[in-house]
């Protein structure tokens, strides 16, 4: 879809009309062809360390509500956000560089307690939560003690979620650190979609 919709900026006036026709059209017909695209979560042999935050969330809604199959886009990290109780306590998650100098966390110490049905399931969502904001200040943390700046950007779908935004904001306040939220374009692939068209128009309009 990305590379089709690269092409169509690409073309000028009616062709590009045309052209996105056939792509919806396109895209409609598999849907019914292949009515169950992406609703299941298949295990897959990956490297957990380049796992990014909203494949996190669906793991999450996995181990703790049991969410395999999904209707939509984000529904297992919908469910997490609503029935995560208030006041619960992070896990401290371990945090190092990896070969590149870049920072991670390691969210392995989070995955028994998810995984734990005696803990009831609103505080399992409420401690991954708190967990997720806690391990972002430790970053930032981390970054500002060698490399000074002035504030941290939250963007990405996954800071649709409130309570997550919330907490992150409020953390990070906590220790003087200011935050830049999205307004006029969406944190999500919207916002994406919204960078590819001005860099293809900056390519065009500068020389």
């Amino acid at each position: 879809v990305l590379v089709g919709a690269n092409l169509i900026l690409r073309v000028e006036g009616r062709l590009a009309e045309i052209a996105l026709g056939v792509l919806t059209i396109s895209l409609g017909v598999y849907s019914v062809l292949k009515p169950r695209l992406g609703l299941h979560l298949e295990a897959r042999h990956r490297d957990l360390r380049n796992l990014r935050r909203g494949r996190l969330f669906d793991a999450a809604a996995a181990l703790v509500l049991g969410r395999h199959v999904a209707s939509f886009e984000g529904q297992g990290p919908m469910e997490l956000e609503q029935i995560a109780a208030d006041g619960c306590v992070p896990i401290a998650l371990p945090l190092a560089k990896d070969e590149s100098g870049i920072w991670r966390s390691d969210w392995g110490p989070m995955l028994e307690t998810l995984r734990d049905s005696g803990i009831p399931v609103s505080e399992r969502a409420g401690i991954f939560h708190e967990t997720m904001a806690q391990a972002l200040l430790d970053q930032a943390r981390a970054i500002r003690a060698e490399v000074p700046f002035d504030a941290v950007g939250l963007s990405g779908g996954v800071f649709q979620n409130r309570r997550l935004t919330e907490r992150v904001v409020e953390r990070l306040a906590e220790h003087a650190i200011e935050v830049r939220l999205h307004r006029g374009v969406p944190a999500n692939d919207g916002g994406l979609c919204f960078g590819q068209v001005i860099e293809v128009l900056a390519r065009q309009l500068i020389p």
